[in-house]
Order: C-alpha cells, then sequence, then structure tokens
C-alpha cells in the first residue's frame, strides 16, 4: 500500500481517521500522535516505548495501527471504555478512536428517534461478549471493536486475540504483575524516545481504588493527584444552581502519607467547563463522568491519568453481592454500570491518556477473587459489605494507615436527571429546538420537562414499585395493584417519563460534533478510500517527507 501520512492541526491531538482501498492508504492525524517505524500510536503500554510492538503488549492502553504490505492490524485498548470504530465494505475501509471523526468522514450520522443506542451503550458493559458491535446510522453501519485486535484486509476483518497472563495464583504474582505492567506503561509514558513524553497525573479519594493504585506507584515517578473534595450524597441527582455536597472524600492527607503532590477540586467545579460538555454527551448517554472535567480542563500537555475505574475486582465475594457485582465478577471485563465509559471523546481533545489501572491483569479477574478469600489475605478482610482485602494490603504495606481510607463506600460521578438535558443554556435551546422539529417533543410537552425530571428521579432512588410485589410487608398496596391489574388487563407499575429521549442528547452531541469536521467528508473518496488531503494540503495540513512510503 502507497501510504501518506497527514498531519492535520484541526484534528484532536490524539485523533487519527484511517481511510484506504488497501492500494491507497491515508492517515490523517493529531499533533499527539506518535509514530514508530511503521507503526502509529497513541497510548502507553507496559514494555519500553523504543520496542515497538504495543500490538503485542498484554497492556495497552490507547490505540495503535500497524501497517503492513496488504493489510492494516488496529489494536484497541484493552479496557472496553475506549473502543476503536470502523467501516468496511465493498474493499474500502475507514477507521478512527473517534466515533465523531468516522462519522465526519462518512458524511454520515446518528438516526434522530433511533430507540437502540441506550441499549447499545449499555452493552458496552458486557466487555468480551461484545467485541464487535454494529452501529446503525441513517444512512449505513459502522462497527464499535473493544480490548482485541483487528486484521483489516481488502477481503474483510478478522479478530486477532491479545495475549493474556496465566490466573494469579496467589497475591504475590498478582501484585507483582500489576505493580511491574503499571511503572512499565508510566516509564513508557514518561520515554525520552518520544516526542511527546507524558505528565503523569492521577485521582486519590478516600477510597480503596485510588489509594492502591498510587501506592503501587514508583516514587522516582513525578506524578499530581486530583481530589473532590466532597463526595456524592447517596441518591442526589444534580440540579442546576443546587449546591452538592456529600461526606468529605477529600484524599489529600492520604497523598501525604505517599509522598504526592495533590490539588482540591470543588465537586461542581465541572459547571465551570461546559464548553467541554459536548465531548462527554458524544461519548455515552446519561454520562457521569463530568467528575473529571475540572482535571481533563486543568491539562496543558499530553497526559496519563490514572483512574480506579473497575476496582470492584477486588471485592470479596460479601461485597460482590452487596453492590449486585457477582453476576459479572468473570474473565469477561463485564462492569455494573458505564462509569469510567464518558471520556473516549473529551480525552483525544484535551490529549489525555486513560489508564483505569484495574485493568491490568482484569482478563484473570476470576483468580483475583479467589485471592481476595484466601486465608493469607485474612488479616486485610474487614468482613464488612466495603471489603477489598488486596487493595488494603497493598496500600498499608506502602505506609498509609488502616483508618485513613476505605472505611465507607463513596462516589464521585455525577448523576444527572433524565431526560438529560445540555446544561450550557445556548446548547439547550439549540437541542430542544433539534427535538421539536423532528417531531420528539411536542411544544405543549416541553415545560412538563422539569417535572418529569423529578418524577424519573424519585422513581429511580425511591423505587415505589417494590410495594407492589412484596404481598406480606405491603399487602394493601399489593392487593391494590393486583385489583388494578385485573381491571386494566395490564400490570400497573410507576414507568419513566419521556424515555424516548434518554439517547437522543447523545445522538445530538455526536452530530454536532462531527459537523464541526465536515471537511473530512469532502477528502475522502469513499469509492476508492483515498484523499485529498495529501495532494491538496491547506495551511492546516502538513505531509510528511517523504509524502509518500511504500510498504
Amino acid at each position: 500500500m502507497e501510504l501518506n501520512r497527514v498531519l492535520d492541526e484541526r484534528m484532536p491531538p490524539l485523533g487519527w481517521l484511517l481511510a484506504t482501498d488497501f492500494k491507497q492508504l491515508t492517515v490523517v492525524h493529531g499533533t499527539a500522535v506518535e509514530w514508530i517505524k511503521d507503526r502509529l500510536v497513541e497510548g502507553v503500554w507496559s514494555e519500553p516505548f523504543e520496542r515497538s510492538h504495543p500490538e503485542l503488549s498484554m497492556n495497552l492502553f490507547g490505540s495503535c495501527v500497524h501497517f503492513e504490505a496488504t493489510e492494516l492490524l488496529i489494536s484497541a485498548s484493552v479496557a472496553p471504555s475506549e473502543p476503536l470504530f470502523f467501516y468496511h465494505q465493498d474493499g474500502c475501509c475507514l477507521a478512527s478512536n473517534s466515533q465523531v471523526l468516522l462519522l465526519a468522514a462518512m458524511g454520515d450520522r446518528l438516526k434522530a428517534g433511533y430507540g437502540g443506542y441506550e441499549a447499545l451503550n449499555w452493552l458496552r458493559t458486557r466487555g468480551l461478549e461484545s467485541v464487535i458491535t454494529p452501529i446503525p446510522l441513517q444512512s449505513g453501519v459502522i462497527h464499535r471493536f473493544i480490548h482485541h485486535s483487528l486484521r483489516l484486509s481488502a477481503q474483510g476483518y478478522e479478530i486477532v486475540k491479545r495475549p493474556t497472563p496465566p490466573p494469579f495464583n496467589n497475591y504475590g504474582s498478582y501484585q507483582h504483575y500489576l505493580q511491574r505492567s503499571l511503572n512499565g506503561c508510566l516509564e513508557n509514558g514518561c520515554s525520552s524516545h518520544r516526542q511527546h513524553p507524558l505528565e503523569l497525573l492521577t485521582t486519590q479519594s478516600q477510597g480503596y481504588d485510588s489509594t492502591a493504585i498510587n501506592a503501587l506507584v514508583d516514587r522516582k515517578f513525578r506524578i499530581k493527584a486530583y481530589t473532590c473534595r466532597d463526595s456524592k450524597p447517596i441518591g442526589e441527582v444534580y440540579r442546576p444552581g443546587s449546591k452538592s455536597a456529600g461526606p468529605s472524600d477529600d484524599g489529600s492527607a492520604i497523598a501525604a502519607q505517599l509522598g504526592i503532590e495533590c490539588e482540591g477540586i470543588e465537586r461542581d467545579e465541572f459547571t465551570q467547563h461546559l464548553r467541554l460538555e459536548p465531548y462527554l454527551n458524544a461519548a455515552v448517554h446519561n454520562n457521569e463522568d463530568r467528575n473529571l472535567l475540572p482535571i481533563f480542563a486543568r491539562v496543558r500537555s499530553h497526559s496519563l491519568l490514572l483512574t480506579g475505574m473497575m476496582g470492584e475486582l477486588w471485592y470479596t465475594h460479601q461485597g460482590l453481592l452487596a453492590s449486585h457485582f457477582a453476576e459479572d465478577a468473570d474473565n469477561q471485563l463485564k462492569r455494573g454500570d458505564l462509569g469510567g465509559f464518558g471520556v473516549n471523546e473529551l480525552r483525544l481533545w484535551c490529549t489525555v491518556t486513560h489508564l483505569p489501572v484495574p485493568h491490568i491483569g482484569a482478563v484473570q479477574r476470576e483468580s483475583i477473587h479467589r485471592i481476595a478469600e484466601t486465608e493469607e489475605m485474612a488479616p486485610w478482610r474487614l468482613n464488612t459489605d466495603y471489603d477489598r482485602p488486596i487493595a488494603r494490603r497493598i496500600a498499608e504495606e506502602a505506609g498509609v494507615g488502616r483508618e485513613s481510607f476505605g472505611q465507607k463506600k463513596m462516589g464521585a460521578v455525577v448523576i444527572m436527571p433524565t431526560p438529560e438535558l445540555p446544561l450550557d443554556a445556548d446548547r439547550r435551546r439549540l437541542y430542544l429546538r433539534d427535538l421539536a422539529r423532528r417531531g420528539l417533543l411536542h411544544p405543549l410537552q416541553r415545560p412538563l420537562i422539569g417535572l418529569a425530571q423529578r418524577y424519573n428521579n424519585w422513581l429511580q432512588w425511591k423505587n415505589p414499585n417494590r410495594y407492589f410485589s412484596n404481598r406480606q410487608r405491603y399487602p394493601l398496596a399489593y392487593y391494590l395493584s393486583r385489583a388494578l391489574e385485573k381491571l386494566s388487563g395490564h400490570k400497573f407499575r410507576f414507568r419513566p417519563l419521556f424515555t424516548r429521549l434518554n439517547s437522543e442528547l447523545y445522538r445530538f452531541s455526536c452530530n454536532e460534533l462531527a459537523d464541526r469536521y465536515d471537511w473530512l467528508a469532502e477528502r475522502i473518496d469513499l469509492k476508492s478510500a483515498s484523499t485529498a488531503v495529501a495532494q491538496t494540503p491547506n495551511e492546516h495540513s502538513h505531509q510528511h517527507q517523504p509524502c509518500s512510503e511504500h510498504l
């Protein structure tokens, strides 16, 4: 294939898009993407950076494209929260690490009124049960791809499975692998062989996950932590103008014990960065990751952010049952919610590589849970519903006091009321106008949205339907519901309102951002998958020399 590499400053710094007919290949990418020989990479992996085989790593966080003579190998992050997207038809292929960029390049958009996007987003929590997922558009279909590598050729595509570590036999084997791999990723990110060495960032709360993660970091690395001073009150749904403050979750004292610089963040500070809101809403419906916005807004150079997403794999069996995660406790990288899935578009624009540390070795989750129940871990088990002995042992053996962390389950996510509306007033008006124009919201229904949000919140957190299913505790409600069922012929339950709008803000935000990149569609001919970007450079694009390479 003849390769044209085009750096375009209008692209998100970590974004890339490729188009090929497997004779000619054009890659358009942002300023922070790295090239290593015949590989494009944005991210880190646990082996040295100069050993250019990220696609073979068990711990790639970010993405990689390996250009071969007649084929392509695209590799996704081991974390399912960071997918890749591709289109393949009639010998033509487009692929990107951004759904927004792929939509823009194809000149296609998500479908208004399509009720399936919510279910497709929830499918992301099923991990390796759904490695490739079709996503319908207005005119065509693209595919979402996670975790493994994908070999693309003119004939089609096939999954190339990522290598995995063997099951862990005891705490020592798991802790050694986890710490060695994490610090290998940090070494990779800080490598002097990079054009853009990464700044190291992390989070710190009073919980288990961030404390254990930061305890694993080799002290030779200079890393900065951010802590949210207050946690999310139980059952709280954010309302504009309201002051949100739960129990203190300030982790600065723990960071001090670990010798890590720490900066505090106010819980509601995300409201000061609403210019970034569309990137969150374009990642997943009802995005809960607004608590991370202040961190992303502070980034001034390419950074690596450590988070504790998927820390539930350190639970005991009692903790899994109490948190309703027991049915997901297998080796398929399943999650119980979409927390942490909402930054895969935002990070490309803010130049952040996301490393959710518990995913290191998580494909052996079953063995990790067995270790938590072994006799050797008894001194670090609290035998409570909030009990993660592996994380506790890691932190305590690093010098963190037992009473300093992991005493009470707290949350940092920001839960928005449904149906969700943009917080920015101008964008909210545009969104409501879009719904009305498409016949999804009648003008007379618009004043009712606030009431519907309050009702849906009450329904979610108070769960009044429980009264209708327990004859022993609530006999009056039980028999009343049975009587109503006989009269109406339908099961009586309180039901949420405006559910048809659940994924419309996600659709609107994806399409809004794709419109900003419609210049990609103008330069890509889907019949030959070649682009004019390399042939007609402008003030934003820079061809690499030589401009063509034969692979």
